[in-house]
């Protein structure tokens, strides 16, 4: 069992931070990696992280930048690559890198005169609400745009003076850094943010606007945007969570692939967690649900003050991906916020083939003691979603279970039937009522997942299919200024029954 919280003080070092993983060469690994060299019509992510991607019409087998390419026909056909567990191919720090082909109107016509959307992060494949979209316009030149909801007038653009003419391969690519972008080097060292959107054509960059958010929205659509569909070959797609450098884009503009022939793939086993910069929020994958993912935030509130109770999303999040698939995390925010918050917090996780352990620590660096909060303390809600994978999904409480005495019972018979708003419902957590550990088990009756966390004083449910979401609740205890305490948790995943989680939750 876990033990019980202790108030610990402890010193907190500075990391370095590492956006994302490296590949062989020691370049970066793409999140999303297309080729477009398949014959069947069944694009493949080859970056490892098994996305699910849907051709709808787009036609596989014409000649590519490298090896084949996909043709779009500019009025129906498109690639719908998803929404990468909610997060929506959308990073505060990101490179998008592609090649593309246009196709002529007419034998006799040099350019297409008409504008084609090529790549978009939005709602519909196109004329639809949009976070960014990539297009080449009717003269040839090549326009990003991105919707930052932070800045007036939020569109935001970038515009080649460079033709991507027809008939000819062109490599575009994108790089975004906002101000959440988690910098490279200790914390004490941190360069200056750029805040700002680039667009290179052939390596070169064209065109630059200002950018300070870059929220996820909608599903990655290829060979449509916005501003319609596209007409030619599109080839080598690769997004990264990280900006590249210019050298770097130059190469790959030069010839070079983003990851060679025969490299290495990403490792394919167990979980692997990929973090939303910016957020106390990190998407969570394993190798027995390709294409499926879940969404941990941890947490999903921290309060302003803990007696104003007015509660926020947690943002301002730096990241840091440790050699062995580690996650750190720190609250970034300037010092005086956290003392008129009288809040820090920081935490890290730790992914495995069956469990990823985790840990929270708030602390208090205001002038005052916390108090008694509402909902537990200042931070509140460590919430693990299914709403990316159906498997989990269970609208009516009868697969989603607690653990009560010496047997196992639904919420639904917790709930007797009747939910509020929103299909939610709760159980606290002490000998009478419940241990602190919540269970899904999946459709098929094979799998089950299990959240547990030491300091939980309740647990509660989301059963909307688009949330499908359980909550460990911490409870903090008063603490005096200079004080802090840590809530320590596990997430399991595990081929059985729910009496085997509750030997493996013993174990632990």
């Amino acid at each position: 069992m876990f033990m019980p919280w202790n108030v610990i003080v402890v010193v907190i070092f500075c990391l370095a931070f590492r956006a994302t993983a490296l590949g062989a060469s020691g370049d970066p690994t793409p999140q999303i990696l297309l080729h477009f060299d398949d014959a069947d019509g069944k694009p493949v992510d080859s970056s490892g992280n098994e996305h699910a991607i849907a051709n709808h019409g787009a036609k596989p087998g014409a000649a590519g930048k490298f090896g084949a390419a996909y043709e779009f026909d500019g009025e129906t056909a498109y690639v719908d690559a998803g929404n990468n567990g909610g997060l929506t191919f959308c990073f505060p720090s990101q490179t998008i890198e592609l090649w593309v082909h246009p196709k002529a109107e007419s034998a006799a016509a040099d350019l297409p005169l008409k504008e084609m959307g090529i790549l978009g992060s939005q709602e519909k494949p196109t004329r639809s609400s949009w976070r960014w979209n990539l297009a080449r316009n009717a003269d040839g030149t090549i326009t990003f745009s991105l919707w930052d909801n932070q800045q007036q007038p939020p569109t935001r653009k970038a515009t080649s003076k460079t033709v991507a003419p027809s008939g000819r391969w062109t490599h575009i690519a994108v790089t975004l850094e906002t101000r959440n972008l988690p910098q490279v080097g200790s914390l004490r060292e941190v360069r200056p943010v750029s805040q700002r959107m680039r667009l290179f054509v052939n390596g070169k960059e064209e065109a630059s606007d200002s950018l300070k958010s870059n929220t996820p929205y909608g599903s990655l659509f290829i060979g449509s945007a916005n501003q319609g569909f596209f007409a030619g070959r599109i080839d080598e797609l690769a997004i990264y969570d990280t900006v590249l450098s210019d050298d770097l884009i130059a190469r790959h503009a030069s010839g070079q692939k983003p990851i060679p022939d025969g490299a290495p793939q990403a490792k394919r086993e167990g979980f692997r967690l990929s973090p939303v910069g910016g957020a106390a929020t990190v998407a969570i994958r394993h190798s027995v649900f390709p294409g499926k993912s879940w969404r941990l935030r941890i947490p999903e509130h921290a309060y302003h003050d803990p007696d104003s109770k007015q509660s926020v999303a947690p943002s301002d999040i730096v990241w840091e991906r440790l050699e062995d698939g580690s996650l750190r995390y720190r609250w970034n925010a300037p010092d005086e916020i956290k003392r008129q918050r009288r809040l820090d917090y920081w935490g890290w996780l730790k992914p495995g083939l069956d469990v990823i352990e985790y840990e929270l620590t708030g602390k208090n660096v205001g002038d005052k003691a916390w108090g008694e909060a509402p909902w537990g303390g200042v931070l509140s809600l460590i919430c693990l979603g299914a709403g990316g994978n159906p498997d989990f999904h269970d609208y009516e409480a009868q697969r989603t279970f607690v653990r009560k005495g010496d047997r196992w019972v639904t919420m639904n018979e917790i709930a007797a039937g009747k939910f509020a708003d929103h299909r939610m419902c709760g159980i606290g957590v002490n000998p009478g009522a419940a241990e602190p550990l919540a269970a899904k088990v999946s459709t098929d009756g094979h799998w089950v997942m299990g959240i547990a966390t030491d300091i939980a004083g309740s647990l509660s449910f989301n059963f909307q299919l688009q949330a499908s979401c359980m909550h460990s609740n911490p409870t903090w205890p008063p603490l005096k200024p200079g004080e802090q305490v840590s809530a320590n948790g596990r997430i399991y995943l595990l081929k059985g029954s729910l009496d085997l989680l509750w030997e493996w939750y013993g174990r632990d």
